[in-house]
């Protein structure tokens, strides 16, 4: 591209700087320059780069249209001016050392990266190639720039970058969670087939209770590291929001400071939605902490619970609320609010605007992903110095959901054989005293090797194999295959704490019966060994 030598204009009839960045005069004055200064004149406003020229001070002396337009600037209104005012302060140092390459050394400077601030304050992410521009005797009289708005290339590089962290994240998670949630598995086990034996007034009862609680939090600081790294799946039950709440507040009760007041206000009414209790109250946490946060200095924190109707929409947009009956929860803050750019974001992996080394930025990431995995929604809204509001809404159970939990009891036992596989000692201990005084008959293996021989002697008496998924050699899912091109009509129940694929695959996969992730209780393992044996979990159905 050829660009015009404003300061020479006066000088010669047409004159262009050429790529070596020196000035072509040679066009004869007999020639009319003036359908070519047009044609180039108009290439340089037809641009979608930022063009401009400064002079050795850097004061800007030509921008096109382009720039104009992204600086939100009148025609000509930054004739005349530093171009450095419209430079963000931390990339200015860059800037004036790129200058003075060009206008003391002579040379080319390219992928100078710059953020350019308009006069509406919006940041553009730009790349800059500066060229010095020169006089009929060589001196150098400015220099030209090409800048290129980067904004969405960079936004697109983020999220690229955003889900390597997370396929990092997902591959450490991997390595610790599945021992993790075994150890949680055997402590919340053997703590429930404790307090099987005791009544409430026992002595030892409420530190056992207390071990149970602190298990089943740690298992869901575990499913907040993985919620992000996998399709997790959830065992869906009609629970009660408000129960969920003032659950969350109590827990909550020893972080928030004596400068926040409290207020709830619920509906009266059937505040049951299907959900999984622990997935919801990590996500009102997460809420509740990010509210408390944006008060260092006090204020009021305010939980509402209401129902509320989604009428069908004739045109509704992609992502809209469907139609139909939910509960909804505001949780609403009296904090510094937030500009319309931070709000923007507050939904993306690892965006946070608190001080390094406070926020990790997976809160919201995190409840977001939660409350789509029920099928709910939700939103915020926020504005400077008048504080935050979050909501969420959930679908009310249905009544044929609420009759269903209703029959919910102590699972019924059995007589059948069962085979459990596990490389962990304590968890083959932990599944035997479980099944055994239910009244089955427990087979163990200690490998998958040890299962094949197993079911080769007495593959016909075995009427269900529990198996972990992550074993050495051979994973739960691979040995469920061979057991199926031996005995196709085998039943396989499927436990892990975690695997770097889909687990809620597993209950996809057709010589798969069901799957149970772990920590499981008593009571959900129980029920699902007898689901799994009465063929009422069809092959192919994803359990949890």
């Amino acid at each position: 591209m050829l660009f015009m030598n404003r300061h020479d204009a006066g000088k010669y009839p047409m004159n262009y700087i050429n790529e070596t960045g020196h000035a072509i005069h040679s066009i004869s004055p007999t020639l009319s320059p003036a359908p070519d200064c047009a044609a180039a004149r108009e290439v340089l406003e037809l641009t979608d780069d930022i063009i401009y020229e400064v002079d050795p001070l850097g004061i800007q002396t030509y921008l096109n249209s382009a720039g104009h337009s992204a600086l939100a600037l009148d025609m000509g209104a930054g004739l005349g001016k530093p171009w450095k005012v419209f430079i963000h302060e931390d990339d200015l140092p860059a800037f004036e050392a790129a200058l003075d390459t060009a206008i003391r050394i002579g040379n080319d400077v390219t992928d100078l990266e710059m953020r350019l601030i308009s006069t509406l304050g919006a940041a553009t992410r730009t790349v800059h190639r500066l060229r010095p521009l020169r006089g009929a005797d060589g001196s150098i009289r400015g220099v030209v720039c090409v800048g290129r708005d980067v904004t969405n290339l960079r936004r697109v590089e983020e999220q690229l970058h955003q889900s390597q962290k997370l396929e990092t994240i997902g591959m450490l998670a991997g390595g610790i969670a599945h021992d993790f949630n075994n150890m949680l598995a055997a402590i919340l086990g053997y703590t429930e087939l404790m307090l099987e034996e005791k009544d409430s007034a026992d002595p030892e009862y409420r530190g056992l209770h207390y071990i149970q609680t602190s298990t089943e939090r740690a298992a869901a600081l575990v499913r907040q590291i993985l919620v992000y790294t996998r399709k997790s799946g959830s065992e869906l039950k009609p629970v009660k929001l408000g129960e969920i709440l003032r659950e969350t507040l109590h827990i909550l009760q020893s972080t928030l400071p004596k400068t926040i007041r409290v207020a709830v206000q619920a509906d009266e009414g059937d505040d049951h939605v299907l959900a999984d209790a622990g997935r919801i109250q990590q996500a009102l946490m997460n809420l509740c902490v990010n509210a408390r946060d944006a008060m260092p200095n006090g204020g009021e924190l305010r939980m509402e619970i209401e129902h509320t109707a989604v009428q069908p929409q004739p045109a509704a947009a992609p992502g809209a609320m469907r139609p139909g009956n939910y509960v909804r929860v505001r949780i609403q803050d009296t904090g510094n609010g937030m500009p319309p750019h931070v709000l923007e974001q507050i939904w993306a992996p690892f965006f946070t605007t608190k001080p390094a080394g406070s926020g990790t930025g997976l809160g919201l990431a995190v409840v977001q992903q939660i409350i789509l995995a029920h099928h709910g929604y939700i939103s915020a809204e926020s504005q400077v110095g008048r504080g935050a509001s979050f909501f969420v809404y959930l679908p009310v159970s249905t009544s044929a959901e609420m009759e269903v939990a209703g029959r919910i009891r102590e699972p019924v036992g059995g007589t059948e054989t069962l085979l459990i596989v596990d490389d962990e000692p304590m968890l083959l201990d932990l599944l035997r005293d479980i099944l055994e005084p239910k009244g089955y008959h427990v087979l163990v293996a200690a490998t998958p090797r040890d299962a094949l021989e197993y079911i080769e002697a007495v593959g016909d008496k075995i009427d269900l194999v529990i198996s972990d998924n992550m074993m050495p050699a051979m994973t739960g899912k691979e040995l469920a295959r061979e057991i199926r091109n031996r005995y196709p009509g085998m039943r396989i129940l499927v436990c892990s704490g975690f695997s770097p694929t889909s687990e809620s695959d597993l209950g996809q996969i057709d010589y798969v019966s069901s799957y149970v992730q772990k920590p499981y209780q008593r009571r959900d393992l129980l029920a699902r060994v007898r689901e799994t044996l009465d063929g009422k979990l069809e092959t192919g159905e994803a359990a949890i």
